[in-house]
């Protein structure tokens, strides 16, 4: 009898000054022995998707990431946040705004079936690299989604840290997601 493969997908979603962090969850993902050792003995199968992993072609940018949002469906939106809050996208907010309205959305239409994990870096920056209407703009961010959510948000000091947090953060998930898919066929 040939065993079910459970999918765990995972959206990555940050402005440009979180490449690093990006690159740590690619990473995990792909290569971490014993994240896929686990993932394996789950019988989960891990992905990561990003921005960069959608179909150059002519449009708007952002209405073609997040078309390729919808279609690829993850089940872990991973919001990521330094001192940027990114560019506008052409729609009056930035890309990673229109991010996390799709994962409010995809949140109200599945429910628990949907997680979206915020994590911001409180490592200090250069002074060149900081942009105070950027650093303003992840402040009001984040203000607003204590105020208008029930969030429980993670801090990190730095790309080293932030791996050791989300490799805990992705094994705790899988688990979760094991135990879901136990229960099933029990």
């Amino acid at each position: 009898m040939a065993e079910s493969l459970t999918k765990l997908r995972i959206f990555v979603a940050s402005p440009s000054d979180c490449a690093a962090e990006r690159a740590a969850i690619r990473r995990l993902v792909e290569s971490d022995p014993s994240i896929q050792t686990l993932a394996r003995n789950l019988d989960v199968n891990v992905d990561a998707y990003g921005w960069e992993d959608v179909f150059p072609e002519t449009g708007r940018p952002q209405s073609l990431i997040n078309e390729a949002i919808a279609k690829y469906d993850p089940d872990w939106f991973v919001f990521l946040f330094w001192h940027r809050f990114g560019s506008d996208s052409g729609n009056g907010m930035t890309g990673t705004q229109e991010e996390w309205n799709i994962a409010l959305q995809f949140q109200q239409q599945r429910g628990d079936s949907v997680t979206a994990s915020i994590y911001f870096n409180k490592a200090r920056a250069q002074p060149y690299e900081i942009d105070g209407l950027q650093l303003d703009a992840v402040k009001r961010f984040r203000d607003k989604l204590f105020k208008e959510h029930q969030a429980l948000a993670a801090e990190f000091n730095g790309p080293r840290e932030f791996e050791e947090i989300f490799r805990n953060h992705l094994t705790q998930k899988l688990n979760s997601q094991f135990i879901h898919v136990y229960n099933f066929f029990i």
